[in-house]
C-alpha cells in the first residue's frame, strides 16, 4: 500500500473519527445526514427512498470549497435533470465532430481540476495557518 500511496502521490492521514471537520467523507455524511433530516416523513422510515434523489442535488450542486459541481468534474458536463427538461434549458449544440468536442472536453477539466487543486491548497494552508496559530493555556 506504501508504495501505491507514493505512485499517486498520495500522503496519508490519521484522523479523528466522527469529526466532520477532519475528513471530507465525514463533511458528507453531515451533509447528507442534514438534508435527509428535512426532507425525510415524521416517521423516518423513508429515508432509503430519499438517498438518491438527496445525492443527485448533492452532486449538481456548485461547491464552494472547489469551485465546481462534482458531476462536472467527474463527468466533464453538468447533468441534465427532469426539471431541466420541463422548462427547456439551452440544450449543448454539437456539429457532431467528435474530436473537437474530446479535446473541449479535455481543456474544461484540466482547467477544472488545475484551478480546484490551487483553491484546495489555498484553503488547507490557511486552516493550517489557523490550526498552528492555537496555542493552550494552561492554568497551575
Amino acid at each position: 500500500m506504501t508504495e501505491v500511496c507514493r505512485l499517486f502521490g498520495i500522503k496519508k492521514l490519521r484522523i479523528t473519527p466522527y469529526k466532520p471537520f477532519t475528513s471530507q467523507v465525514e463533511q458528507f455524511h453531515c451533509t447528507i445526514n442534514s438534508v435527509l433530516a428535512k426532507t425525510v416523513a415524521e416517521n423516518q422510515r423513508d429515508w432509503d427512498v430519499r438517498l438518491p434523489y438527496v445525492t443527485a442535488a448533492f452532486r449538481a450542486t456548485r461547491h464552494d470549497t472547489i469551485g465546481y459541481s462534482p458531476n462536472f468534474l467527474v463527468l466533464g458536463r453538468e447533468t441534465r435533470a427532469p426539471f431541466d427538461l420541463v422548462y427547456e434549458l439551452p440544450k449543448n449544440k454539437s456539429d457532431g465532430n467528435y474530436d473537437r468536442f474530446v479535446k473541449q472536453m479535455r481543456e474544461r477539466l484540466v482547467t477544472a481540476y488545475t484551478q480546484v487543486r490551487q483553491h484546495m491548497q489555498h484553503r488547507a494552508k490557511k486552516k493550517q495557518t489557523v490550526l498552528r496559530h492555537r496555542s493552550p493555556t494552561y492554568k497551575i
